[in-house]
């Protein structure tokens, strides 16, 4: 089976280099002269940075032929066609619009590739176009795929300056890669309509991937330590006798598993991508946001609202999934850290005897971490590629 394997991986990759390279002519000749912008995101969605830019472009620069990356399947799709041009990932036509486009944006590193092949291996040496990367989220820790020896980047968007000190340090690129732009999706935490509602956004752990049983999962402390918290009677009557809305994000990594969630409180909404629920929503309307080490929790500190973070496994956390870096969630975090329920519990009335403000503390912090806080990051980041092209 392991030849076997090799050999189709071999085959596919000369075949893919292959149509790659003759495709090259044909591309410039069909899409050339309209020198497009290609934007996309992880996996093809629409609900991130990539889409934020994609209106802008849209709204205030129709000379720009920006083109988007989103299946007919997807359920945002209607949506984003009515913005703008669209194409379908892995067609031919996408391949052809990525050899001819003048930029390539992703919130994912190469993420514009039709191909695994092109991005490991053709992009590397015969590249056409800018590589923009507007990023998932701000860089806490050590993320070597979009390294320069990895990457290949032309332009970096960073949503915070220490973040951007951080890049420009540790990447090994160029001084004028990294940029401090802000996050094109930061355009909108503004002007807020804040409801009584607790906003729960856990991220997902690399040890749960190989997990496809049901049962199995509901034995895993991660599983344990959030079902345990949202069954707990002390939280649920906290936010009953404050007319908060608990609700609770399933990572979509983790939608697999979404029916482990049936026999919790049945007052709790579980929201999950599959049925096209927009994060942004809940966290700008959210009154408090509970979140483990999810990057999440940076939109809602830029928004100055309060936070609590959850790690009951923080050590087996950077152990098996990110190596911690400059980010430090006691000394430069937003909200208070706590490692059980019953904490979690306390803080969130502190929280609510503060009039669901949050700490001058952590507000300090968070100014001093942003100190770029307007509706122009979109601008930025246009003006910045307009340079790089």
């Amino acid at each position: 089976m392991r030849i076997i394997k090799k050999i189709y991986h071999g085959f596919s990759f000369l075949l893919t280099m292959l149509l790659y390279v003759v495709s090259h002519p044909i591309a410039f000749i069909a899409y050339g002269k309209k020198k497009y912008w290609l934007i996309s995101e992880v996996d093809f969605d629409a609900r991130d940075n990539g889409i934020h830019f994609f209106k802008y472009l849209n709204k205030y620069h129709k000379d720009i032929n920006s083109i988007y990356l989103i299946s007919k399947q997807n359920a945002n799709y209607d949506l984003v066609r009515e913005i703008g041009e669209v194409v379908e990932p892995n067609s031919y036509k996408h391949m052809l619009i990525f050899i001819a486009a003048k930029a390539k944006i992703s919130t994912l590193v190469h993420g514009c590739s039709p191909s695994y092949y092109v991005t490991m291996y053709l992009q590397k040496f015969h590249g056409t176009g800018k590589n923009i990367a507007l990023k998932h989220g701000i860089f806490k820790n050590l993320h070597s795929n979009y390294f320069k020896k990895n990457a290949h980047l032309d332009l970096i968007c960073c949503g915070a300056k220490p973040e951007y000190e951080f890049i420009n340090d540790k990447f090994g690129y160029e001084k004028n890669v990294a940029q401090y732009t802000g996050l094109a999706r930061f355009d909108e935490l503004h002007d807020l309509n804040i409801k009584k509602e607790i906003f729960i956004m856990p991220t997902w752990r690399r040890w749960l991937d190989g997990i496809s049983d049901v049962e199995e999962f509901k034995k895993s402390d991660y599983f344990l330590n959030w079902s345990n918290l949202l069954n707990d009677y002390n939280f649920l009557s906290l936010a009953k006798e404050n007319n908060l809305q608990i609700c609770f994000y399933v990572h979509p990594k983790l939608n697999k598993f979404l029916s482990c969630f049936n026999d919790i409180d049945k007052n709790i909404i579980f929201l999950n991508s599959k049925n096209g629920d927009s994060v942004q929503k809940h966290l700008k309307e959210s009154a408090i946001m509970i979140t483990d080490f999810s990057s999440v929790f940076f939109d809602y500190a830029y928004m100055k609202k309060p936070a609590i973070y959850y790690q009951f496994d923080e050590e087996e956390y950077y152990k098996s999934h990110y190596v911690k870096a400059y980010f430090d969630y006691r000394e430069n975090g937003f909200g208070a850290v706590t490692t059980n329920s019953k904490d979690v519990i306390n803080c969130l009335k502190d929280i609510v005897d503060n009039n669901l403000k949050i700490n001058d503390v952590y507000l300090k912090r968070a100014e001093e971490f942003f100190p770029l806080n307007d509706k122009n990051n979109c601008q930025r980041i246009y003006e910045k590629i307009v340079e790089k092209l």
